[in-house]
């Protein structure tokens, strides 16, 4: 599966019925293959996760993006019962800080990770959730993204996201 593959999966899962769903957070199953939905511009409750950037710590990843980290957490118990072997996880945007957190708690539980792709994806956490996705049950990270996205610490204003 290359990137482009990849792309057009976290395209898809735009339109796609959401194979897991939990408030407004969709993601997207085909094959060993998951996508998380970016947002979506007419919904309020998508924007409030985006802006929802107030640090929480979790215990295993440290800090987290609060709307974020309360997203994957939200859809996780839905994922977890279908695993039956590694998966490759990807998104664009806040699809791809969703990913990046459920890889990071997939990880965190033992589960394996083939590999993580992310697309113009903001920073979802510090450290904690980098040390969970470079675990070795998480064979490949790759993010695209042309300059430094913002962090959990850092309101947008503060730092120029690009996609």
């Amino acid at each position: 599966m290359t990137d482009v593959d990849l792309a057009a999966l976290s395209a898809a899962a735009y339109t796609a019925a959401p194979t897991w769903a939990a408030d407004d957070v969709h993601a997207v199953r085909t094959g060993a293959l998951i996508a998380f939905r970016d947002t979506v511009p007419t919904s309020m409750a998508v924007w409030w996760r985006d802006f929802d950037a107030v640090p929480i710590h979790n215990v295993e990843l440290g800090w987290c993006h609060e709307g974020f980290f309360d997203g994957a957490q939200a859809v996780l118990p839905a994922i977890l019962p279908d695993l039956d072997g590694p998966v490759t996880v990807t998104g664009h945007s806040l699809g791809g800080a969703l990913a990046a957190l459920t890889v990071a708690s997939l990880v965190a539980t033992g589960r394996a990770v083939a590999r993580l792709v992310t697309f113009g994806a903001p920073r979802a956490g510090g450290s904690g959730v980098a040390r969970c996705s470079a675990r070795r049950r998480c064979d490949s990270t790759a993010s695209a993204t042309s300059r430094c996205r913002s962090c959990p610490g850092c309101p947008t204003f503060w730092s120029t996201p690009y996609h």
